[in-house]
């Protein structure tokens, strides 16, 4: 593995972690009792529902800032761990890299909401995909607050402890995926969703957005 500098943070990287951390307190700062209710949601089905009727999760602004979060912190993870370790799977460096990331993963879950609406219209009925969609950002607005720290902490450390923070947090990562996983299926087994619709939602709604996560790292 190619030596790297100690610590890797760059002027752009940290104003970015400062427009991150700007965002949070002013959803925190204004909408205090919902940035809670969001949270809790995540592990909280009732409450989730509840939300659910209330339309906070993609109406509210609060909301909106929160996926924007997400989708910055986590871009920012993937970029400090491929340049902590090298990976060269993007074929880029610096700004451009992290851009790269935050695209991909935009067009992640793009194609996951179009996929939701095309298996809605094809099986004629919702099946419990309305809360399947919204576990999928309430899960990612947690996950991007929980590594929002890991990131910086990467970013900052030196190399030898860097790279200890960044294993856990692709391991808290992956242990998220699994719980959002887990935690779609029970929903449609309580809602006694057919198992032929459980596997086109899982084909479907999982493995096709890895699919092109596969397809546009190997074009990289």
């Amino acid at each position: 593995m190619k030596e790297i500098p100690e610590g890797i943070a760059t002027e752009w990287l940290g104003i970015l972690f400062l427009l991150i951390i700007a965002a949070l307190t002013w959803v925190r700062f204004n909408y205090s009792k919902r940035f809670q209710q969001l949270f809790s949601a995540a592990i909280n089905q009732r409450l989730m529902r509840q939300l659910m009727r209330q339309e906070l999760v993609f109406s509210h602004r609060a909301s909106i800032v929160l996926t924007i979060v997400f989708l910055f912190s986590l871009s920012a993870f993937l970029y400090v761990a491929d340049t902590m370790f090298q990976w060269n799977i993007l074929a880029s460096s610096g700004f451009i890299l992290w851009a790269k990331y935050l695209l991909l993963l935009f067009l992640i879950y793009f194609v996951k909401l179009l996929a939701i609406e095309w298996v809605k219209l094809m099986s004629d009925g919702d099946f419990s995909l309305g809360e399947y969609e919204y576990d999928i950002f309430l899960i990612n607005k947690a996950s991007g607050l929980l590594i929002l720290p890991f990131a910086m902490l990467g970013a900052y450390l030196f190399k030898s402890q860097a790279e200890v923070i960044i294993i856990i947090g692709l391991v808290l990562l992956v242990s998220l995926f699994f719980y959002r996983w887990i935690r779609g299926l029970g929903n449609a087994i309580r809602l006694h969703v057919p198992v032929f619709y459980i596997i086109l939602y899982f084909c479907t709604l999982e493995i096709l957005p890895l699919a092109i996560l596969q397809r546009v790292l190997t074009l990289g």
